[in-house]
């Protein structure tokens, strides 16, 4: 289940008045922002805030994190990447990720992988939104995606998600 809340976070922010500065060959789009994580019973329920990359990335550079990551969201930007295990006949479908990367450089890291941003309005819909736009997998009834983790990356200062689909 995932819950939304209204953006709270301005997403127009003007970078130039700012003593920081983001990497020059980094897009600024938007993001949903991890704001509140609630359990109910075996339920995981998350809230998401509207925001962009450059305040994630500030947030990241300048912002203690707690020793309990969910505690706080509300004064930082959280991100969340939505990362799919391709599981077929007992293998799992990686890639080495480029070394110029922002995140995870030179890295071996699942495919497909992304941000929770819009135009995804779920954590799911992004999942498959990714499956499609990085391998061409689009939605269909022959295999099955199933959500099967939240954690903190202390070293990357965000949150992922990880999934796992079945493809015939």
């Amino acid at each position: 289940e995932c819950l939304f809340s209204e953006g709270i976070f301005s997403t127009g922010v003007d970078w130039s008045g700012v003593a920081w500065s983001p990497p020059v060959d980094s897009f600024n789009g938007e993001i949903w922002s991890l704001w509140e994580i609630a359990t109910r019973g075996r339920m995981l329920s998350l809230k998401f805030r509207l925001s962009d990359y450059y305040s994630f990335l500030w947030s990241k550079e300048n912002q203690k994190w707690p020793e309990k990551p969910w505690l706080g969201l509300r004064n930082r930007v959280a991100k969340v990447g939505v990362n799919v295990a391709i599981l077929k006949d007992d293998l799992v479908l990686v890639n080495q990720r480029r070394k110029d990367c922002h995140e995870y450089p030179g890295r071996y890291h699942v495919i497909p992988a992304g941000t929770f941003a819009p135009p995804a309005e779920s954590l799911g819909q992004c999942a498959v939104m990714e499956l499609e736009e990085e391998l061409g997998i689009q939605e269909n009834r022959d295999w099955r995606l199933v959500f099967t983790g939240l954690f903190f990356d202390r070293g990357e200062r965000k949150f992922e998600t990880t999934w796992a689909a079945t493809v015939p």
